[in-house]
C-alpha cells in the first residue's frame, strides 16, 4: 500500500510515519514544507521491509498536492492547519 503523510516532520506526523513503517510493509511518502527536515526524518526512521520517499512542498501548492494525492492509496493529514 502506498501512503502519504502530510505534515510528516511534526510530532504527530513523525509518530504516524514510525507506526506505519514498523507495522507493515508500506510505500511511505513523507510530506512537509522543509526539505532539510524531511531529510533528517528520513535518516532516523527505520524502513525495514518498507520504502520511504520524501516530498517537500507547501499545502498551498495545488499542483504538487494533487500529484501526491493521485499517486497514493491513502492520505494521512497530520498538519497543524488544513484547508477544504
Amino acid at each position: 500500500m502506498r501512503v502519504a503523510v502530510l505534515g510528516a516532520t511534526g510530532q504527530a506526523g513523525k509518530l504516524v510515519s514510525l507506526l506505519l513503517l514498523e507495522g507493515s510493509a508500506v510505500d511511505l511518502v513523507a510530506c512537509g514544507r522543509c526539505a532539510s527536515r524531511l531529510g533528517e526524518l528520513q535518516s532516523t526512521l527505520p524502513v525495514g521491509r518498507s520504502s520511504l520517499t520524501t516530498s517537500a512542498f507547501d499545502l498551498n501548492d495545488d499542483a504538487r498536492l494533487d500529484a501526491v494525492v493521485e499517486s497514493v492509496d491513502v492520505v494521512v493529514g497530520a498538519t497543524s492547519s488544513w484547508r477544504d
